[in-house]
């Protein structure tokens, strides 16, 4: 079977049949995949992979800071939530504002 989610190639197993990938779990009910819904946006897998959520990170770090908190987001999920380098980019973008920012006062 190809999860229709990660699009990984898996195979169930009796007594087995579950496949998790980013913090969702995924079965072969009925003859298909059927996925268990993916919180994207509470409490979404690419924000929530180490010891601390993102946002709880970001409010107390950069409470009064939008520029900061956006780099700060945009580091943080780089290589876990589609392009990579476009995330980067962002961050910088973010990075360069606040920098012009505090330069032309």
């Amino acid at each position: 079977m190809i999860c229709s989610y990660c699009r990984e190639y898996w195979v169930p197993k009796p007594l087995e049949d579950v496949h998790w990938c980013w913090g969702a779990q995924h079965d072969d009910k009925d003859f298909g995949v059927r996925q268990t819904i993916i919180e994207t946006v509470n409490h979404p897998p690419h924000y929530t992979f180490g010891k601390y959520e993102v946002i709880d990170v970001l409010e107390d770090w950069f409470p009064e800071e939008p520029h900061l908190w956006q780099v700060g987001k945009y580091i943080a999920r780089a290589a876990r939530k589609g392009d990579e380098l476009e995330d980067l980019k962002k961050a910088r973008w973010y990075l360069e504002r606040k920098i012009k920012q505090l330069e032309s006062k």
